[in-house]
Formats: structure tokens, sequence, C-alpha cells
């Protein structure tokens, strides 16, 4: 009894902990493809203009750092892009997050509810992770009545 316990409020916990877990993926994504076009543009620039422009060293770097900050704002744009495309059903809005926090909590509840029998306990660890994602008690009465719906 004591291992379901502990493994149902790990599962919350993780749960809670990572729900927004695709939105920190999105903006790696999209962070990572600045980076790298970045990097890119740098590298290829600077051996281009080192062909072009009799002129070597810092001045060079310099020359290609200016070029690179000019065009930040169309790589952010190109990684936003690239982001949307790669992960089209994720965004930061404030639907989308209660939205993951109403899955997050009606998970938590379907593996409370699996053998049909909510124990104190078990209730006390779903008003914990209510209060965590805060989810209003009305809500979390109406995620719980579709879930058992379901069981029945």
């Amino acid at each position: 009894v004591g291992l379901l316990y502990i493994s149902l409020l790990t599962y919350a916990v993780l749960r809670v902990q990572l729900f927004d877990l695709d939105l920190k993926l999105k903006f790696v994504i999209r962070q990572g493809t600045v980076g790298a076009v970045i990097a890119a543009g740098f590298f290829v620039g600077s051996e281009l203009l080192e062909s072009i422009v009799p002129v070597q060293g810092n001045l060079l770097g310099l020359m290609v750092a200016g070029v690179i900050l000019l065009l930040m704002r169309p790589l952010q744009s190109l990684a936003e892009a690239f982001a949307n495309r790669v992960m089209s059903t994720v965004h930061d809005t404030p639907n989308y997050r209660a939205g993951r926090k109403h899955e997050v909590y009606r998970a938590t509840f379907e593996s409370a509810a699996v053998d049909g029998i909510l124990t104190e306990r078990e209730r006390e660890i779903l008003a914990h992770v209510q209060g965590k994602l805060g989810i209003a008690p009305e809500k979390a009465q109406q995620l719980e009545r579709e879930v058992a719906a379901l069981f029945q």
C-alpha cells in the first residue's frame, strides 16, 4: 500500500514539475537554431570576407559580428518559424498552460482512481496537486466527474 502512495505521489510530482516540458523544449529548439545559424554565419562570413577583403584580424571579426547583429531579428524570426513548424501544437499562451494543468490533474486523478476507490491519502495528494497547479475546486470536481464517467 505504501508503494502505491509513493508511486502516485512521484507520478503527480513529476507531472507537476514537467507539465511545461514541451514549452521548454520548444524554447531550446528556437534558441539552438539561432545559435547554429549565428555560428555558421560567423564562420562562413569571416571566411568569405577574408578571401574578398585584404583586412585580417580583429577588424574582420568585428565586421562579421556587425553584419550578424544586423541580421539578428530575421534570424530570430527564422528560428521561431522553425520551432513552430517542429512543434506546431505547442503555444505559450494562458489557455495552453491551463489546458496542460488540467491534463496533469486529470491524469493524476485517473492514476488514483484506477481501482475505483479513493483513499484519504489519495485525496490529500490530489488536493496538494490541485493547489500546486492552481486549479479551482469546481474545475477539479468537473475533471474528476469526467474521469469517473470513463470508469463506469
